[in-house]
């Protein structure tokens, strides 16, 4: 059984669609751009690959994005529901979690709070985090640009008093 939103974007993953997304920059628009914003705000696509081998499963049902759990232990989706599951396993991805961070760089919204990855925190910077400059930023092919201006920029700031 798959449970997903239906208008959630598929984009294919092969070599044409990593080559049209780097020749057009698509994944270096910064964020702080009114293009950057817009995208930013899109939904995250799934690979339609994946979507594509799930469907030529013949016990794989699609039900749409999942609106309710039934008394008879099975799912309600926008579209259909599941037959009686005998478990659920809810892969929603990941979350990070800076709770652990003492320092005034968290937001409220549990964020780390920067610009384009530096903080207000001396020497403290963030590498690798969803659209902390552009989508590219989460990617280990675009992660490169990111660390080479954080590093360039943490290189340039005064030296704290303990010498590190």
């Amino acid at each position: 059984m798959v449970a997903f939103d239906e208008k959630t974007p598929a984009v294919p993953n092969n070599q044409l669609s990593w080559a049209l997304l780097a020749a057009t920059g698509l994944m270096r628009i910064p964020r702080h751009t009114g293009l950057g914003r817009w995208m930013h705000a899109q939904p995250e696509p799934v690979v339609r690959g994946d979507l594509a081998h799930l469907r030529r499963f013949a016990n794989a049902t699609f039900i749409g994005r999942a609106t309710a759990s039934r008394s008879d232990g099975s799912l309600q989706g926008q579209q259909a529901a599941s037959p009686p599951l005998d478990a659920i396993v809810w892969a929603t991805g990941y979350q990070p979690d800076y709770s652990w961070i003492d320092l005034p760089i968290i937001g409220s919204d549990g964020h780390p709070r920067h610009q384009r990855g530096l903080t207000a925190a001396p020497g403290i910077a963030f590498l690798g985090l969803d659209w902390l400059d552009s989508r590219n930023s989460a990617l280990l092919n675009g992660v490169g640009a990111d660390a080479r201006r954080v590093v360039h920029t943490l290189l340039k700031q005064p030296r704290s008093v303990h010498g590190s």
